[in-house]
């Protein structure tokens, strides 16, 4: 009977020797992510640093830079903002409100394709709510939102300028028109 309890706690111990290492192999891992997230932060403020000199600290190439900053990193960070403020000595309210002025800037992350579905009248009467709610099923992501892996951002736009060809979803540069709720899965798939 001793013996019994005896492997038994052996058992137990090896058991609780086994979860240690798991723990200790999950701490490992989480703080090799935390480093190359540092690294990558490290990276990209270097790129930051690098792309505000090539427009020499010069307060009327600004928005120049930050449409740079926006195809580079697909959007632009507050920590981002207060560099270049810092950097280039323009006040920080300053920078926000040209930012923030032009669709072109994302002050929050965006995925990598954008997806604007119309919704304009021509579009409306056409079912283009249909479409935008198939999207947005299909994505899982509201009206406005990015997916977690960050592929995707889904806006709704009033007007594509495109009404013939109603109604109309754009993927990054490529309009597709005459769009159906069947459709949405088909045109999504072409950018995984």
């Amino acid at each position: 009977m001793q013996d019994m309890q005896d492997m038994q706690d052996m058992q137990n111990v090896q058991n609780m020797q086994n979860m240690q290492d798991m723990q200790n192999m999950r701490d490992m891992q989480d703080m090799q992510d935390m480093q190359n997230m540092q690294n990558m932060q490290n990276m990209e403020h270097k790129r930051l640093v690098e792309m505000i000199e090539q427009h020499e600290g010069r307060e009327e190439s600004l928005i120049q830079l930050l449409l740079d900053l926006q195809s580079e990193f697909n959007w632009i960070s507050k920590d981002a903002l207060r560099e270049i403020s810092e950097r280039m000595r323009i006040p920080s309210s300053r920078i926000y409100r040209i930012a923030s002025f032009y669709e072109a800037i994302s002050l929050k992350p965006v995925g990598k394709h954008k997806i604007s579905v119309c919704m304009g009248t021509a579009c409306q009467v056409r079912g283009s709510q249909k479409i935008l709610d198939r999207t947005e099923f299909k994505l899982n992501v509201g009206q406005g939102g990015t997916t977690r892996d960050m592929k995707f951002t889904l806006k709704r736009v009033n007007c594509l300028g495109c009404c013939a060809i109603g109604p109309v979803m754009v993927v990054d540069e490529d309009y597709h028109g005459r769009v159906t709720s069947n459709n949405v899965e088909g045109i999504l798939s072409k950018y995984d």
